[in-house]
């Protein structure tokens, strides 16, 4: 939620950003220029729409599973996130939607949050796996109609520990947003290396991961490149679909520097391993 000054009452009005209507009709009542309105309107829609959206199109530029298949043509979608921010995933859950709306094909859509955080708003103890599923959630007249099939789970768990979970099942690609692989590498709690390892050992998943900046892209490659043999499938580049939302990096000495979530964007397989 956030709140924004009505311009003739002077009170403040709250307003979920995910609702891209609620947000047009609020920025109309305060009564901003025409183009500041379409510039406030279109970076608070790229923050919510970025993740599904940039999911979709890195799949789009792959073959998809070990008969290679292209993302247009697959009937059941299974999606792994990693490093899974629960806040953030169950705010914007039903943006995920989109994806299903630009892939007539797809009957079943199926995204696992996984992640020592991917569980929000819970009380202790922390269950460590909760599903959302049709009924539980509205979906469009078209998705209804099509009896497409929804389920979003969200496991409070390091990956290598939810491959060995019953709830398990094997994704059709995973995919790691703003990831930091290598960040904290000399932490006792840095826990990449295990997960990684378990991700990219099945050459027929392409791992995708976005970055806040190139330079964070080619240290992500480094890491990865340490642990296995990987063929790069899609090079670190400008993600089109990056949110528009700047953010202030107050690292930096000069504070008019900012950064974008899910500025650059990165696809791996791991080598195929001959006996």
């Amino acid at each position: 939620m956030t709140q924004l000054l009505n311009s003739e009452t002077g009170l403040s009005q709250k307003v979920t950003l995910t609702d891209a209507e609620m947000l047009k009709k609020v920025l109309t009542d305060v009564r901003f220029a025409d183009e500041l309105t379409v510039m406030i309107y279109n970076i608070m829609v790229s923050e919510t729409v970025t993740d599904s959206m940039t999911l979709l199109y890195a799949l789009e530029q792959l073959y998809i599973g070990k008969y290679k298949k292209k993302i247009c043509d697959i009937a059941e979608l299974n999606i792994h996130v990693v490093g899974a921010d629960g806040m953030r995933e169950l705010l914007y859950l039903t943006h995920w939607e989109y994806i299903a709306h630009r892939l007539p094909n797809l009957k079943k859509f199926r995204v696992s949050f996984v992640g020592p955080e991917a569980v929000p708003l819970m009380d202790d103890p922390v269950p460590e796996d909760v599903v959302y599923s049709n009924g539980e959630f509205p979906v469009c007249k078209e998705c209804k109609q099509s009896d497409r099939e929804f389920e979003y789970r969200f496991c409070n768990v390091l990956y290598h520990q939810y491959v060995k979970k019953k709830h398990f099942f094997k994704p059709d690609a995973v995919i790691a947003y703003n990831c930091g692989f290598h960040a904290h590498s000399e932490s006792e709690m840095y826990t990449w290396p295990q997960s990684l390892k378990l991700i990219i050992s099945d050459p027929d998943i392409p791992l995708i991961f976005t970055s806040f900046s190139k330079e964070e892209a080619d240290k992500e490659l480094k890491v990865l490149e340490h642990l296995q043999d990987i063929n790069i499938t899609l090079p670190s580049h400008p993600n089109p679909f990056k949110s528009l939302r700047p953010l202030r990096d107050f690292s930096r000495d000069n504070n008019c520097h900012v950064y974008y979530v899910n500025n650059y964007i990165t696809c791996v397989n791991g080598e195929k391993i001959c006996n």
